[in-house]
């Protein structure tokens, strides 16, 4: 069933309006850039992490929905296939960040880094940077490009064979996204102070994206819930597994973050604990305060009831506050490498994020047109499609 027209006049007004954000956000930044380049590589920094994460978490969600096929999983995975196939476009966003890395990371300079910092050379360096950045973005692309392609295809013939191809590249396929996005998260986000690491960090921000992304896509099915075919499967039974799969998420998000924390300060080594001392500053601390209270307690005790997670209304507010808290943890995760005396917020910041985002959503908008919006033909989506009872799955 292709989207109706009424539908694709729906997208094309959000495409515009999304395209006017992101003109007026590279009005300011190229603005901001010329009067303060430092500052702008660090809010650009910020925004293109925020949207390459949103991106990356659809991938991982929509190789998880392959792998277990859940009813609440076929009613947003064309939305997260029009996600995951924004990375080309983040791979073009990030000459910005390649351009300023003299800029954002110490170890590009051999006086600004400590000894600890110094031996790992051999990894931070800029050909090797580089390099990887490259692969990633290549091995990402191509997941994407398949992933959708076999998915498109099963649009056309609803071959079982399609089915056991997505299955047998996703399997794989997670264990591949959990390592390089690992691997970039190191490279990109906690290479900014080289002497400190965690063997944390890369599998935190690998649960950050998939949370980031799982919001997201709770708002776009809520935005187009009345949609056909959508309209016909969804039911509070959906939304009761999606706040299920979102409480999950967040629990996830607190135990790494703790464990991080509590690992690292039990250590109490100079060269690890400089990290959290930094962001537990007066400056920064009133924002890892808001942090715990509003990423953490408020949602796990709205999702803990069972009417927040069957009402649409109730859980894409959950949803929505979620993803302003996982812009408030990157802050506080990245800005602190640059401003360790305390939040300092500047005017490039949201207009970076208008740039980025705006393209972001513009590319992933162009991506969701022009194919149905649940796969009807996937063999395993004709044996969970039923008519909803009503009852949770769990």
């Amino acid at each position: 069933m292709a989207p109706s027209d009424d539908f694709s006049r729906r997208l094309d007004g959000i495409q515009r309006y999304a395209l006017l954000a992101a003109a007026g956000g590279v009005v300011l930044c190229m603005a901001g850039l010329v009067a303060s380049p430092e500052r702008f590589f660090e809010s650009y920094l910020l925004a293109f992490l925020f949207f390459t994460n949103i991106s990356l978490g659809c991938l991982g969600l929509v190789m998880l929905h392959h792998m277990t096929s859940g009813k609440w999983s076929y009613s947003i995975q064309r939305f997260a296939e029009a996600g995951m196939r924004t990375l080309p476009l983040m791979a073009l966003l990030f000459v910005p960040v390649v351009i300023g890395m003299s800029d954002l990371y110490p170890w590009m300079h051999a006086d600004r880094i400590g000894e600890t910092a110094g031996r790992k050379v051999l990894y931070l360096n800029q050909p090797f940077f580089l390099g990887r950045a490259v692969f990633y973005f290549a091995v990402w692309t191509a997941m994407a490009f398949l992933l959708t392609r076999w998915s498109r295809a099963q649009d056309g013939d609803g071959s079982p064979a399609r089915t056991s191809a997505l299955r047998k590249l996703s399997a794989p396929g997670l264990i591949v996204y959990v390592l390089t996005a690992t691997f970039a998260a190191v490279d990109w986000a906690m290479s900014l102070e080289p002497g400190w690491y965690s063997s944390i960090y890369g599998m935190l921000f690998v649960v950050n994206q998939c949370l980031g992304a799982l919001c997201v896509l709770i708002l776009l099915l809520r935005c187009f819930a009345s949609e056909k075919p959508v309209a016909d499967i969804i039911s509070p039974a959906i939304y009761h597994d999606l706040g299920n799969m979102l409480l999950t998420f967040v629990i996830l998000w607190a135990y790494m973050s703790f464990s991080q924390l509590l690992i690292t300060w039990a250590g109490n080594l100079p060269e690890e604990i400089t990290w959290y001392v930094r962001r537990l500053d007066p400056g920064w601390r009133m924002v890892a305060l808001t942090l715990i209270i509003l990423h953490f307690f408020v949602p796990f005790m709205l999702l803990l009831l069972r009417r927040s997670k069957r009402s649409p209304e109730i859980l894409w507010k959950i949803a929505a506050g979620i993803l302003v808290m996982r812009l408030v943890d990157l802050t506080w995760n990245i800005e602190p490498a640059f401003h360790a005396q305390g939040l300092a917020v500047h005017w490039l910041d949201p207009a970076a994020l208008l740039a980025v985002g705006g393209l972001w959503a513009a590319f992933g908008i162009r991506m969701l047109k022009g194919a149905p919006l649940l796969a009807l033909r996937d063999p395993r989506f004709r044996i969970v499609a039923e008519p909803a009872s009503g009852t949770p799955h769990g």
